[in-house]
């Protein structure tokens, strides 16, 4: 059947080639006998903008590349109020973006079913997230407001050659705004909205000698109040506090040669996101659980966390389930905290037969997630810590030229990346029945990759070209790690082969080295100068790491590479005097050795998070998106991705040894997975947007409205074949979400005013599920989504 479907939607893509191509002549016969004048009027008629990328390391309309991607302008970001990168996810088919794990200020992302559901340092995203070329390693502070961005390219697929440090699932290209010589410019902004969002945004363009040396700078701060309250400590909890600076300095002593020197500046300090408690007993909890949970979960006289004044058997845990949507009752609070700098430069020059690029950058990221409940109620069940600090440093060169009389292009190119930090846990886990208390886990991480890699397109006809790519990566990883239990060492040592350092206490140190060759081909055949279908095949691979949270080899042990490889066939079409776009691409994918982070009880009375390798799976499904222009006023425009991702094995294991008091027994050392969903992989996405254009006497009047669905996703616990009951409580179902803005735009002040609105049907929605019912707990938790949010903007651009 999955054949059957690949196929289908293959013969789809071709079919529609060979029709099109014939209605295409039909159409150029047409217009060929249209007389002058109507031409002339046709001339005069609005048309889709050109859209000018970057995804194959050059400047070229997004319809002459053959990759599936979606692409917004600053104009589309503003129209669209996608404030921030979150925002991003009901523009692109198939496209997942998340919450990372317990940290708010982290973004976890999903292509095509390739997600990244964890934000350790030792585990490398899927998704790959560049800005202005710089591969940015860790997503702590990618959940902010986006700050003076030209354009951002989401590419799908594994990006093997040009963009393949560790990115099976596809990347995110960011390009922000640079300094320019034409004179002063820039923009005010300022919003305002209920939440009592307050949110203001500034950038200045200044030439500072003629065509020479220009500086632009711009700055933000967003804050709103929580969306959610702490019922239990009378606070509010999912608010923001957030500042952004960036300065880019651009030098130009000659024609042939340029400077670009960024320096970017990021803070967040708020109070995160709650966790509800979902459901409760009767689910199985472990016998010590149960009894405490039945006398009120905790005991006055030794817990100040408790209720007072406190009644045996008054309180219970249960009562605290489904207390109210956006509602918990919490005795801990959590603030996180994210600091970030970015330094880069990026010398370009011309050598007259091809141009040289050097990008090189150095990022600092620190986050703290603070104690955090993640058990919904007043009683101390289970609260982490997460913390990480890292400093990354990289650098690349581009040769960038073509030969042949134009007639192929090519990029040749060498990269190195390093990074070092800490990345630990500090976890209370019912520390009135668990002697094993905090469990503390700390990790000095280090890692070093470098690659080579060429790609080449070439003409072979005027109609048909190729484009051959190939990338070499070697990757070296490094962790120091440390556990303990009550302060008292709380690693083993045994197979994987490990070393425990007989001189520094409770101390195991592991090191890897992984490589892999990755390749791009594709064929693409013009039909017309406006009607483009390609067939391409690429490799991706994301190298292996490492476990930090763990306390037995099982746990803190090792795990492979993962590696995906692509078929994608697809075409591209702008047509109607450019006044109707659109680009669809069927796609198949070969997952093996596939990473996934799952739960697991950790023999000390808690729980574990650890990765494994599920073996191997396949994901096929497709993506269309259309824009049309029905008349110079109206635009319309769709788009739709399904992507159906079934595991072709998946057999795991259960922790050696198993403790005794796990509520999921676990007879055999092995058993097969291969049935469970694939985590928050939505299997349909669809969005439709409407933008209506009003030329008045004095301004311009813009109206614009989006809707976007997204299908069922699935969050993993400890297994769901093992537990397939408690499946219903990690799956969010299908929800919709309705947007709209109102603009109108002062003549030619610069001078423009608007209003917006997102999730006005206040659509009820998770981000977040947690299944710790089958680690013995004997509940699950979600985190909410966004409520409905409106304000009013101002902007003054001049």
């Amino acid at each position: 059947m999955r054949a059957v479907r690949f196929g289908c939607a293959s013969v789809s893509v071709l079919a529609f080639s060979a029709i099109y191509a014939s209605a295409h002549a039909q159409e150029t016969e047409t217009v060929d006998a249209v007389d002058s004048t109507a031409e002339q009027a046709e001339d005069a008629a609005r048309s889709l903008d050109t859209v000018i990328v970057t995804a194959r390391r050059r400047e070229e309309s997004a319809q002459d590349v053959p990759i599936s991607m979606t692409v917004l302008s600053q104009d589309d970001l503003l129209e669209q109020s996608v404030f921030n990168v979150k925002d991003l996810q009901s523009t692109a088919p198939n496209v997942y973006i998340g919450q990372g794990g317990a940290s708010p200020g982290a973004l976890a992302f999903g292509i095509r079913g390739q997600f990244q559901n964890d934000v350790l340092t030792t585990l490398d995203p899927s998704v790959g997230v560049y800005v202005d070329g710089v591969y940015w390693a860790r997503s702590h502070g990618m959940n902010a407001n986006l700050l003076d961005i030209s354009r951002i390219e989401v590419l799908k697929g594994p990006q093997g050659t040009l963009f393949g440090r560790n990115t099976t699932g596809g990347a995110i290209n960011v390009t922000t705004t640079d300094p320019s010589f034409d004179g002063i410019s820039g923009h005010v902004q300022g919003r305002v909205g209920n939440f009592s969002e307050r949110d203001a945004e500034f950038a200045i363009n200044l030439p500072i000698m003629s065509d020479m040396i220009a500086l632009r700078l711009t700055g933000a701060f967003a804050k709103h109040d929580g969306y959610y309250d702490n019922t239990f400590l009378n606070t509010e909890l999912g608010e923001e506090d957030t500042r952004s600076l960036r300065a880019k300095l651009l030098f130009e002593p000659n024609s042939d040669l340029s400077f670009l020197l960024s320096y970017e500046y990021f803070d967040l300090d708020q109070a995160g996101k709650p966790t509800n408690l979902e459901f409760a007993l009767p689910f199985p909890a472990a016998p010590e659980i149960i009894a405490a949970l039945s006398s009120g979960g905790c005991l006055q006289s030794f817990d100040p966390a408790c209720p007072a004044p406190f009644v045996p058997g008054s309180q219970t845990f249960a009562q605290y389930a489904n207390d109210g949507f956006y509602n918990s009752s919490l005795n801990q609070d959590a603030n996180e905290t994210v600091h970030t700098e970015t330094i880069s430069a990026t010398v370009t020059y011309d050598l007259g037969f091809a141009d040289l690029k050097y990008i090189g950058a150095y990022r600092s990221m620190e986050s703290d997630t603070g104690r955090f409940d993640y058990d919904g109620t007043p009683f101390t069940i289970l609260h982490p810590q997460q913390f990480a600090a890292t400093d990354q440093n990289s650098h690349e060169v581009q040769l960038n030229g073509q030969i042949a009389e134009d007639r192929i292009d090519y990029t040749l190119g060498a990269f190195y990346f390093e990074e070092e930090g800490i990345d630990g846990n500090n976890t209370l886990a019912l520390p009135l029945l668990n002697p094993n208390n905090p469990t503390q886990t700390l990790g000095d991480v280090s890692g070093e990759s470098w690659a080579v890699f060429a790609q080449s397109s070439f003409d072979i006809t005027d109609a048909f070209s190729a484009t051959i790519g190939i990338r070499y990566s070697e990757d070296s990883k490094s962790l120091d790690l440390r556990s303990r239990s009550a302060g008292v060492c709380s690693l083993s040592a045994g197979d994987p082969p490990v070393r425990l350092s007989p001189t520094d206490e409770c101390l195991i140190s592991q090191s890897r080295t992984d490589d892999s060759i990755n390749y791009l081909i594709s064929l693409e055949y013009d039909w017309t100068s406006d009607f483009m279908t390609y067939a391409k095949t690429s490799k991706g691979y994301r190298a292996g790491g490492f476990n930090l949270r763990g306390t037995t080899p099982f746990t803190y042990g090792g795990f492979a590479p993962e590696e995906v490889i692509d078929y994608e066939l697809g075409l591209k079409s702008q047509v109607f005097n450019n006044r109707f776009r659109l680009n669809a691409a069927a796609f198949y994918s070969d997952y093996t050795d596939i990473q996934r982070s799952v739960l697991v009880p950790n023999g000390v009375g808690g729980v574990a998070t650890t990765t494994i390798n599920a073996a191997a799976a396949e994901i096929y499904g497709i993506e269309i998106e259309a824009t049309a222009l029905l008349t110079d006023e109206f635009e319309l425009n769709a788009a739709v991705g399904i992507t159906e991702a079934e595991y072709s094995e998946f057999m795991s294991q259960c922790p050696m040894p198993y403790p005794a008091t796990a509520v999921v027994p676990c007879i055999d050392d092995k058993f097969d997975r291969s049935g469970e969903k694939f985590e928050r992989t939505p299997p349909f996405t669809a969005g439709i947007g409407a933008t209506y254009t009003k030329q008045l006497t004095r301004g311009v009047l813009t109206l614009h409205s989006d809707y976007y669905y997204q299908d069922d996703i699935y969050d993993v616990g400890v297994t769901q074949t093992l537990t397939p009951g408690y499946v219903q409580y990690i799956r969010q179902g299908g929800y919709g979400l309705l947007n709209a803005r109102l603009r109108y735009e002062f003549g030619n002040s610069g001078f423009s005013i608007a209003a917006y609105g997102k999730n006005l049907t206040d659509k009820k929605y998770t981000t977040f599920q947690l299944d710790l019912a089958s680690a013995g707990l004997g509940y699950f938790s979600n985190s909410p989504g966004t409520p409905k949010t409106y304000g009013i903007e101002g902007r003054w651009e001049f």
